[in-house]
């Protein structure tokens, strides 16, 4: 259920998370900041990166380098493209996040035995040893996400933006 901003509660959102508060519009209708999906998913998005970079940053880890680095902990040795694809980032995005990471002692590239053109990503023992660590801290902010939600809710929500998220990739499939 989708509510005016005005009937929130300070309770449920702090002072600093709350946006400004907007008239309604000349109609007296719904404004659409409050009935669009983009706009509301957008907003979930940037809460949860703050959120994930609050409780990451002890660790040395920044919210941009999490996609690839969740990739890496599941299979260490993968390319660079390979981990742009499987990212959904472009190469020169994943060339620049890779010598971040390789700067904060995340990552370490080591010449591919089978082609000395490329190279294989892996993980240092630094970022391996940080490991538990970091998924805790990201079940944690889950669970603050979720908290009010029961299994049935999670799960249905996961679903819904699972099916959008594919709904909105064939369309950029489409257009190109």
């Amino acid at each position: 259920m989708l509510c005016r901003m005005d009937e929130r509660s300070p309770q449920d959102h702090p002072a600093s998370a709350m946006p400004a508060q907007e008239p309604l519009d000349a109609t007296g209708g719904t404004l659409f900041t409050e009935v669009s999906l983009g706009y509301l998913v957008n907003r979930l998005a940037r809460e949860f990166v703050a959120a994930v970079q609050q409780r990451l940053a002890p660790h040395g880890v920044q919210p941009g380098q999490l996609p690839t680095l969740l990739q890496l902990y599941e299979r260490e040795g993968r390319t660079q493209s390979e981990l742009a694809r499987t990212v959904g980032v472009e190469q020169p995005t994943m060339a620049s996040t890779l010598r971040r990471m390789e700067r904060d002692g995340l990552v370490e590239r080591t010449p591919d035995p089978d082609d000395g053109r490329r190279a294989l990503v892996g993980l240092t023992a630094s970022a391996r040893a940080r490991e538990a660590a970091i998924r805790a801290e990201l079940d944690q902010v889950n669970a603050v996400a979720t908290a009010g939600l029961d299994d049935a809710e999670v799960q249905a929500l996961v679903r819904t933006l699972d099916a959008i998220t594919a709904s909105l990739a064939a369309l950029h499939e489409q257009d190109p």
